[in-house]
């Protein structure tokens, strides 16, 4: 009894993710249109998407993608047309050349480096700031007989080589 529960229990939601797909999936030419019109650039006005384009080509152009959908056109196939009409300006990307892409990773490629620098610097702050409190602590790391005897040590030296001197 329990798994024909389950089984129509997975149904339903089979049923009602199916109708809600298909729902989403079915959309107006004139929705379409307007998606289609915000996403491609206008090949009549430079810097403005086709549905910002006020001229008159441009109304042209959109009645035309309208028609292509109304013939059984997918938006896709309408955008491929249309990018093989007028260039691949109207994707509003930059080309896929090398300096296109170049011009398009510098940032990150500038955010990487900068990191870097940033990381580099604060370790090798970081070793001399370690090293000159080693030095400014020796006293302190080194018992008092050690230091007694490096100090005669010295001294000695020191009167060699003004020995040698004379």
């Amino acid at each position: 009894m329990m798994f024909l529960q389950m089984s129509v229990s997975i149904s339903n939601c089979y049923a009602e993710q199916t109708s809600t797909s298909f729902v989403i999936e079915q959309k107006t030419v004139e929705e379409l249109t307007q998606e289609i019109s915000d996403t491609i650039m206008s090949p009549f006005c430079p810097g403005r998407t086709l549905s910002a384009c006020p001229s008159e080509d441009a109304r042209q152009l959109r009645t035309q993608i309208s028609t292509s959908l109304k013939q059984g056109y997918s938006a896709a196939a309408v955008k491929r047309q249309l990018t093989a009409k007028y260039g691949p300006e109207l994707t509003g990307l930059p080309e896929n050349s090398s300096f296109g892409r170049l011009a398009n990773d510098a940032p990150f490629y500038f955010l990487i480096f900068g990191v870097l620098i940033v990381f580099l610097t604060i370790f090798v702050l970081g070793k001399r700031k370690n090293s000159s409190n080693l030095k400014d602590n020796l006293e302190e790391h080194i018992s008092e007989e050690a230091l007694k005897n490096l100090k005669e040590r010295l001294t000695r030296e020191e009167n060699k080589e003004k020995n040698k001197e004379d």
